[in-house]
């Protein structure tokens, strides 16, 4: 049987440049490195709509995905890290916290 490891990650206060394209894509980037993965497709990045204003970022890797989120009104990312193998859970929330973060950012992370 495959076992599945999936972290969500809800980032509260984010710096004011959140919906970059290049940043976003960065940021797959070395969630992939820190979970020691690869990616095989992408990373992508479309923007938002007028009734919620970001983007979304997303990557296939080697053994899954990770997406990303992001409302620039709110100033809110969602990041989902989904593996068929185990990966740091709290690097890549600190990671979320260094590239995201502002004084007032909070991260709320559930494995699920």
């Amino acid at each position: 049987m495959i076992k599945r490891f999936q972290s969500l990650y809800d980032v509260e206060s984010c710096d004011g440049n959140i919906d970059n394209p290049e940043k976003l894509k960065k940021l797959i980037r070395e969630i992939v490195e820190t979970i020691g993965m690869r990616v095989v497709v992408g990373p992508f990045v479309a923007n938002g709509n007028p009734v919620a204003p970001g983007a979304t970022a997303i990557a296939i890797i080697d053994l899954s995905h990770v997406s990303i989120h992001v409302f620039t009104k709110s100033g809110q990312a969602f990041v989902d890290v989904f593996s068929i193998k185990e990966f740091d859970h709290e690097a890549v929330e600190n990671l979320l916290k260094r590239t995201l973060g502002t004084a007032k950012t909070i991260v709320r992370h559930r494995r699920v």
